[in-house]
């Protein structure tokens, strides 16, 4: 199965929760949870991931499906919410895989 994780990181995503979190700050953290659980998981082999921000294809695809689950959790750490918000052209990327 291929998981494809993508984050806006639009600046609007800076806002900040009551209790001091960023909209930013919950995605990445929602993210991480999901690999601490399918770590767990034993029917998880041949499983891919992708992670996409907002910037401009092709610097969007942060960590592709040959990327290892740590370059991709290392990769979603350094994602900032500065890019405009444009994911319109997100849906024209292709994927190869």
């Amino acid at each position: 199965m291929i998981y494809v994780f993508v984050v806006d990181t639009s600046a609007s995503m800076n806002q900040v929760f009551s209790h001091g979190l960023s909209y930013l700050d919950c995605a990445k953290s929602g993210i991480e949870h999901f690999f601490q659980w399918e770590q767990r998981r034993s029917d998880r082999k041949g499983n891919k991931y992708v992670l996409i921000d907002y910037s401009d294809p092709p610097g969007c695809i942060k960590a592709g499906v040959h990327d290892s689950i740590p370059q991709l959790l290392l990769q979603l750490k350094t994602l900032n919410a500065t890019d405009i918000s444009n994911p319109g052209k997100l849906f024209t990327l292709h994927l190869i895989i």
